[in-house]
């Protein structure tokens, strides 16, 4: 319980036997790799998984992971509670200026090719790839601009969030927490490293998506991309998509711009 910020560096992951107590503080992500130690947290890694680690963000615990079953991590029904991992409450947290503040640090923000005014004074709609509606934060465009790491799930706290352009940048990606996205229409991460798109199926209000240029591999994720029923661009081009398309994915109606050459699909478009 103190004011630690940022992310937990991967190096820790060579510790075959630690426990390691951060919660309490204002951490955006830690590497999900550590949740396969499972002698880690004396145990609790085994029992719980990422949890017996820090609660992640929108849960909370007692003590700010689980323990044992009397501290389980349970979801918050506030809107933007518990905006951190580790958070021991859920109370509603992290104002625009720290979710952005924690984007910075997130992906090496001061080795950006641009980074105007980010972490200044300087109102957050006057930072550099940052736009607003009624000062709230609703474009991000920050396309190859240097940006490395992974964002944190609390980027999808915005409220405003509309559009989200951060391709072009050697980046991994995570989908947890995009569901708080509720008004996300168009996220281009064509060009990074992201290589799942599990938990992408939250992002209903999406309408356009781009992941082309990426390393996805398997079958067409079809659980994460159907139930985007509101898409009218999708490109998954030049990735390692292999097999056919299900006969379901003609349920897509609205969708008028589809990419998927350059993988290892075959068979024919379903009609």
């Amino acid at each position: 319980s103190n004011l630690l910020t940022g992310v937990v560096p991967d190096s820790l992951n060579g510790f075959a036997n630690i426990t390691l107590d951060l919660t309490g503080n204002m951490i955006s992500w830690f590497p999900g790799e550590f949740c396969d130690n499972s002698d880690w947290m004396e145990g609790a890694v085994a029992d719980f998984g990422c949890d017996g680690i820090m609660c992640r963000p929108g849960t909370a615990s007692p003590i700010g992971r689980a323990a044992d079953d009397s501290t389980a991590c349970v979801e918050c029904d506030k809107e933007r509670a518990a905006g951190y991992f580790g958070s021991s409450s859920c109370e509603a947290s992290l104002t625009e200026r720290e979710i952005l503040v924690n984007l910075f640090y997130a992906t090496g923000g001061r080795t950006w090719h641009r980074n105007d005014f980010w972490g200044s004074t300087a109102d957050i709609c006057d930072w550099y790839g940052v736009g607003c509606i009624g000062g709230h934060v609703a474009i991000i465009n920050l396309r190859g601009n240097n940006l490395q790491g992974t964002p944190g799930p609390d980027l999808f706290y915005l409220p405003e969030l509309r559009t989200l352009w951060l391709y072009s940048n050697p980046i991994k990606f995570s989908f947890e927490n995009i569901g708080s996205a509720k008004k996300l229409q168009d996220l281009r991460l064509d060009s990074t490293h992201v290589h799942t798109l599990n938990g992408i199926r939250a992002a209903t209000s999406l309408i356009s998506f781009d992941a082309g240029f990426s390393n996805i591999r398997g079958p067409f994720p079809q659980d994460e991309i159907l139930p985007l029923s509101n898409l009218r661009i999708l490109h998954l081009n030049n990735n390692q998509l292999s097999g056919t398309l299900p006969s379901s994915f003609a349920q897509m109606e609205y969708l008028v711009q589809l990419r998927l050459d350059s993988n290892k699909l075959s068979g024919k478009l379903p009609a």
